[in-house]
Order: C-alpha cells, then sequence, then structure tokens
C-alpha cells in the first residue's frame, strides 16, 4: 500500500442499508493516495460482514470494530489514533463523495 495523503474516515452504527452506497463512493476516488478507515461501533445489523468483505478485497481499507457501543465522540477518537493520512476527511455511513472530490478537497 502507498502511504496515503488522506484518511478518509467513516463511522457507523446500524448502516446496513447505506454503507454499500457509501464506501463505493469512497472507492471511486483517484490521483491522491488515500485509505478508508471504517470504525464500527459495534453495529448490530450485519454491517460488520458487509465492512469485512470491504476490507478483505483492499488492502487501503481498514476497519476498527468496537467491543461495545461507545458513541460517535468514542469512535472518531479511535479515528484520530488509526489515521495515517496527513489528511483527515470525515463522514458519516450514510454520506457519498463525487469521483473527484479528493482531488478538488487536495488540489
Amino acid at each position: 500500500m502507498i502511504d496515503p495523503v488522506v484518511s478518509i474516515s467513516c463511522i457507523t452504527y446500524n448502516h446496513a442499508p447505506y454503507i454499500r452506497q457509501a464506501l463505493d463512493s469512497f472507492l471511486m476516488q483517484r490521483d491522491v493516495p488515500f485509505e478508508v478507515l471504517i470504525h464500527d461501533d459495534c453495529s448490530t445489523d450485519g454491517s460488520p460482514e458487509i465492512l469485512s468483505a470491504y476490507a478483505e478485497e483492499r488492502d487501503y481499507v481498514r476497519v476498527v470494530r468496537h467491543s461495545t457501543n461507545c458513541g460517535a465522540a468514542a469512535a472518531r477518537n479511535t479515528a484520530l489514533d488509526n489515521a495515517s493520512g496527513r489528511y483527515l476527511v470525515w463522514l458519516d455511513a450514510d454520506d457519498t463523495m463525487a469521483p473527484d472530490e479528493l482531488e478538488t478537497i487536495y488540489a
């Protein structure tokens, strides 16, 4: 994996109906090295299986799962501890990105 310039951080809790659309939009980014960090705050709706499948197929997608539901603030702190990019982009699990969004932000 190339050292990421941007860490895309997404926090989720029981967002199985939306998380695929969000992840697919994150993965369409080009021209700026990035990583995707998904912070699962102990989902119980099938989200962990979806997230694991994405992470298994891509070395730049990492999933951090809390063993208990800690809330958004704790999940964001976990994100900060795990991000390795120079810049951090926060997105929610029901957000999507335009295909050139990272390139535009970085420029």
